[in-house]
């Protein structure tokens, strides 16, 4: 298990709502499952809930695949592609 700091989007602790009380809580732990699912350890934030719980983080699926993917699946299919279209596509620019 890890502490989780600080995401790597913003600047302050990544947090969860409880699922009992739907108040803030803190992640004090993660564990990792595999690339994509993480295991989140919990503690709610509202004194008169004080549940501890375990919750699940998964990357579900891209909405903009990265950009090292795009590049390379358009390198490939570039190469692929026959000479004549290649020329084609090259004149349009």
């Amino acid at each position: 298990m890890s502490h989780v700091g600080t995401t790597d989007y913003e600047e302050r602790p990544m947090r969860v709502t409880c699922p009992h009380c739907r108040s803030k809580s803190r992640i004090t732990d993660t564990n990792t499952i595999s690339d994509s699912v993480r295991e989140l350890y919990c503690i709610c934030q509202n004194a008169d809930c004080d549940a501890r719980f375990k919750m699940s983080l998964a990357h579900m699926n891209d909405i903009r695949p990265p950009k090292t993917e795009t590049d390379n699946l358009l390198i490939e299919f570039f190469r692929r592609m026959p000479l004549a279209e290649k020329q084609r596509l090259l004149a349009q620019t």
